[in-house]
């Protein structure tokens, strides 16, 4: 199966996810292809894959305005095949209460702005990466965290096996819908 794994990030911890993510799949014999959604080849199409992940780091409120364009101008394609959405956030490790409302929010807001109702959803914690910012910015950072961590280091919150038995589920789903002879095969 080819599988298309777009993602967009800040800080890098989203393409970790979707290193994984392609690490996990192409071990199970996938043919995988990674795209950071800020330098994607011209002629990149979901068409050509038999599967869609898109993974977005929620920053701010906001996804990733390179994967908001790219699946806005693919909406078409991506809904007529397997896909999934991974939302990338720290709403998503549950530290503050409302955090599952932002969570769902976020999703929302994305389906909103792209008009695409991917097959499947997935809510991943994202990281604190504290280190990649200077001594003011983690400052900030730790009031905006209620002093929960150490400013001095990074902190990862996403559940790598949670995350795994995901995109299991995910393959085998766009596997199955193969195998009943869905989704086009075509290339365009």
């Amino acid at each position: 199966m080819r599988v298309l794994i777009l993602f967009g990030t800040n800080e890098g911890h989203t393409h970790k996810i979707a290193r994984f993510l392609s690490d996990r799949l192409s071990g199970q014999g996938h043919e995988v292809t990674m795209a950071d959604a800020r330098d994607l080849p011209v002629d990149l199409s979901p068409a050509c894959h038999d599967l869609v992940i898109v993974a977005a780091r929620v920053h701010a409120g906001a996804s990733p305005r390179a994967v908001l364009g790219f699946v806005r101008r693919r909406r078409e394609a991506l809904q007529r095949m397997p896909t999934a959405f991974i939302s990338v956030s720290m709403a998503a490790a549950r530290h503050r209460p409302g955090d599952a409302e932002r969570e769902a929010q976020y999703v929302d807001q994305f389906i909103a702005k792209t008009g695409w109702m991917p097959g499947h959803i997935y809510h991943a914690a994202g990281a604190r990466l504290y280190t990649k910012h200077n001594a003011l910015t983690r400052w900030i950072l730790g009031l905006v965290d209620r002093h929960r961590d150490d400013t001095s280091c990074d902190h990862e919150f996403t559940d790598w096996e949670k995350l795994a038995a995901f995109a299991d589920e995910v393959a085998d789903a766009a596997n199955q819908l193969a195998q009943e002879g869905g989704g086009d095969g075509e290339c365009a």
